[in-house]
């Protein structure tokens, strides 16, 4: 999220009186929330130490599966093949989560542990690069 949208976000915040904002955009999620109820006159100014404080969100108490390459996600096998895990579903250590095409070649992700897949964060023939957040577990 760019700098000028997060002041705009406060800038709303003071005009409509709002006591917290939630934004989720693709796999970015920001929070703000009110530690004093009030926001600064001058939101360009604000920061983690002023009136408007950035929580940490409750996705951030999860595990996240990083892409360890560039490509393409998959959930499943093929188009027509049943997505390799849902939301919500228990998985052991080694189990295939993903693909990740790369360069023709077809990756898999597995999990390093027995963990809950608590959320997809990608989605279906999307690219990825090195680093992106993928799954959250628990």
């Amino acid at each position: 999220m760019k700098l000028t949208e997060i002041k705009s976000l406060l800038e709303i915040m003071q005009r409509e009186n709002i006591q917290e904002l939630e934004v989720k955009r693709g796999t970015t999620y920001f929070y703000l929330k009110r530690a004093d109820g009030e926001i600064p006159a001058n939101p360009a100014v604000a920061s983690a130490a002023g009136p408007v404080t950035p929580e940490v969100p409750r996705e951030q108490k999860w595990e996240k599966i990083l892409s360890p390459l560039s490509g393409v996600f998959y959930r499943a096998a093929s188009p027509t093949s049943a997505p390799f895990v849902e939301e919500g579903q228990e998985v052991s250590a080694g189990k295939t989560l993903a693909i990740i095409e790369a360069m023709k070649v077809m990756n898999e992700i597995k999990a390093e542990k027995s963990c809950r897949i608590k959320k997809i964060l990608v989605e279906n023939g999307q690219p990825v690069s090195i680093g992106t957040e993928l799954f959250l577990v628990e």
